[in-house]
């Protein structure tokens, strides 16, 4: 079986990551994931002597390929989670950071289940995780959404309260691009004017 056709996500995780492992270890690249292994630092002179370009290009390189290996077998949800990190240690921090929370949302969901002897998701249970993975963006959402009668809490609300949200945002985006584009023309038609002059 190949690497690619095994797919990172929350039910395989454990077989990817053994098998992403191996093929790091492989190659001897599983020590820059780990961290052991770190990026060389300037030497303290000051002086980019041979030894640490060499080291430093190298050092690079191998980072490089341990972020392919690693980005070419994660499905594209997972790789959105990881596209703005600088090194492969990064890369891996991230992808368990973000399966230890879903392994923790999945317990808390079993466990509620349990509790409650029903094969169906309350919507409470489902709110939850939600609420915890907004951003500081959100933060006002939040405690307003948390004063609001539970009854008035209900996942549709929430969902509907969010894309309201997501919404609004994307007008306010798109008018600032606006805004900043027409700003910008008449600089450029100014500039384009005194070239003719001249």
């Amino acid at each position: 079986m190949s690497l690619k056709s095994c797919r990172m996500g929350l039910c395989n995780w454990a077989k990817w990551k053994t098998l992403i492992s191996l093929l790091l270890k492989k190659h001897s690249l599983m020590d820059i994931v780990s961290g052991d292994r770190e990026k060389p630092v300037v030497p303290a002179a000051g002086a980019l002597d041979a030894t640490y370009l060499t080291d430093l290009k190298k050092w690079e390189s191998d980072d490089t390929e341990a972020i392919l290996y690693i980005m070419t077998t994660l499905d594209d949800q997972t790789s959105t989670l990881v596209m703005t990190c600088t090194s492969a240690k990064a890369v891996w921090s991230n992808i368990a950071t973000h399966v230890a929370k879903l392994q923790k949302h999945f317990s808390v969901f079993n466990s509620a289940l349990k509790k409650q002897k029903k094969n169906e998701l309350g919507d409470r249970i489902l709110i939850a995780p939600i609420l915890s993975t907004l951003g500081l963006h959100f933060r006002e959402f939040r405690n307003v959404w948390e004063a609001m009668p539970s009854s008035d809490r209900t996942l549709k609300d929430l969902v509907e309260k969010l894309r309201t949200i997501e919404q609004r945002d994307s007008v306010e985006v798109q008018k600032a691009a606006f805004l900043s584009q027409t700003q910008n023309k008449p600089k450029q038609l100014l500039v384009n004017s005194d070239i003719k002059q001249k």
